[in-house]
C-alpha cells in the first residue's frame, strides 16, 4: 500500500536565504505551499517517514528513515553505523523511496 509524503523540510538560517530556497523549491516543485513545508532549524522534532539530508547532524536521532546524500564534506562519516543509508544520486534516492513506500 502506499503512503503519500508530504512534508519537505528547509533549515531555517535567514528569512533571506530561507526565501531563496523556497522560491528554488517552487520551481523544482510547483505543486508546492506552505502546507507542505516545515521550517525548523531542529529536524529531529519533525516526524515524517523520511529524512534525506547531507548533514549528518540533521538526521542523527530523528525517528525516519535516514537517507545520506553523499558529498565531499560527509565523506568521512560512518553512516552505516548511525543507522543511515549513505545514497549518491537523486534516482537512487526515487528508487529507495519507491521501494519504501511499496
Amino acid at each position: 500500500m502506499m503512503r503519500n509524503i508530504s512534508c519537505i523540510w528547509l533549515q531555517l538560517l535567514t528569512i533571506a536565504p530561507a526565501k531563496r530556497r523556497w522560491n528554488g523549491f517552487l520551481e523544482l516543485f510547483p505543486f508546492l505551499d506552505w502546507e507542505h513545508i516545515i521550517i525548523t532549524n531542529n529536524k529531529q522534532l519533525v516526524r515524517g517517514d523520511i529524512l534525506i539530508d547531507d548533514g549528518p547532524h540533521n538526521l542523527v536521532g530523528g525517528e525516519y528513515f535516514k537517507i545520506l546524500f553523499d558529498r565531499p564534506h560527509n565523506r568521512n562519516y560512518d553512516d552505516a553505523a548511525n543507522g543511515m543509508l549513505r545514497l549518491h544520486t537523486w534516482q537512487e534516492i526515487d528508487s529507495v523511496i519507491h521501494d519504501y513506500l511499496l
